[in-house]
């Protein structure tokens, strides 16, 4: 039960002070979220649609758990998680992805009958640096933040902008090893906020 509540591990890190001090840790960073959310909503009405949202996060979610990631937060629809990084938990990453689909894959009738839709999500994918603490008084919790979180954040955002639903940074595409034809350069492309422009490659998984 600690463990759902706070996320498998977290409670550990909080009990035993490792956060107190924040870190800079290399971490691997995921941001999901439900494509088509608004036309879904207005489709299925709010009691509906909330119950379509916790199915899909409970599918998304098993999935990441099962290969490893540590998941951060819920926004909505919205799943951001991360791993610590090594080369094994760059591929992991990947795997979890391929892993979230096919559980939903396996749903499939079961949100066709309850539902009248198979739910498909898109994905921001990054590596780099971020702040790790503990904040809060009344609810303690493990935070990140850092421009690693900016920039997975506005790559989740661009798939919607790109067309393409599984986008990844240079940099996380560099760690990964992948083949030409499982990676597409899009170019640099200019996102949100950033000053400097970003070098993005559509993931074909």
């Amino acid at each position: 039960e600690i463990n759902e509540k706070y996320s498998p591990g977290v409670f550990i890190d909080i009990l035993t002070g490792k956060y107190i001090q924040p870190k800079i840790e290399k971490r691997i960073v995921m941001f999901i979220d439900l494509k088509d959310s608004t036309p879904i909503a207005e489709q299925l009405g709010h009691k509906t649609y909330f119950r379509f949202i916790r199915d899909f996060i409970y599918s998304v979610s098993i999935a990441l758990m099962e290969s490893g990631g540590n998941i951060y937060q819920y926004v909505g629809d919205e799943i951001v998680v991360s791993w610590i990084y090594n080369k094994r938990n760059t591929l992991r990453c990947i795997q979890a992805v391929i892993a979230a689909r096919r559980s939903i894959q396996k749903r499939s009738e079961a949100y066709r009958r309850d539902y009248g839709i198979i739910p498909e999500f898109r994905v921001g994918m990054h590596v780099g640096e971020v702040t790790v603490g503990e904040i809060g008084i009344v609810k303690k919790d493990i935070a990140m933040s850092g421009d690693t979180m900016n920039t997975a954040a506005r790559i989740r955002t661009a798939t919607s902008e790109l067309n393409h639903k599984f986008l990844a940074s240079k940099e996380f595409v560099e760690h990964l090893g992948l083949k030409d034809w499982q990676a597409e350069s899009l170019g640099s492309i200019d996102l949100k906020g950033k000053s400097d422009s970003v070098e993005l490659f559509a993931l074909k998984i």
